[in-house]
């Protein structure tokens, strides 16, 4: 996965003159799942976010995640372009997670994460 990674951002930075990878150089480089968009709290909000956070995902099991195909997705003030490895095996799993994670973020009044089912 890590040649396929670096061949995808050698062929970026070759077709794009701004092309910045989001992961910095000094980075591990491993990849991640989002399941919010980013979230802003004051200091004092972080432990009760936290804790609302752990409650609600920590009930959940272990599953496997597979990944189907590329896709790219805009952030919301269109500065940014992102790459991505849409997941296939564990999709339903991480739309349960994405739940729990937007009644967090909806009880501290920030956005949803993108409804991505709707989007296929």
């Amino acid at each position: 996965m890590d040649a396929l990674i670096d061949t995808v951002r050698d062929n970026a930075k070759a077709a794009f003159s701004n092309f910045r990878p989001a992961v910095p150089a000094d980075n591990d480089g491993s990849l991640h799942i989002s399941l919010s968009r980013t979230v802003f709290l004051k200091e004092f909000q972080i432990p009760r976010f936290i804790a609302l956070m752990k409650s609600k995902i920590s009930l959940n099991e272990c599953f496997l995640v597979g990944y189907e195909k590329w896709n790219t997705y805009v952030n919301d003030d269109d500065s940014k372009i992102f790459l991505s490895i849409d997941v296939g095996a564990g999709s339903s799993e991480l739309e349960r997670l994405t739940k729990h994670v937007n009644f967090v973020v909806k009880q501290f009044s920030q956005p949803e994460f993108y409804d991505v089912s709707s989007e296929q």
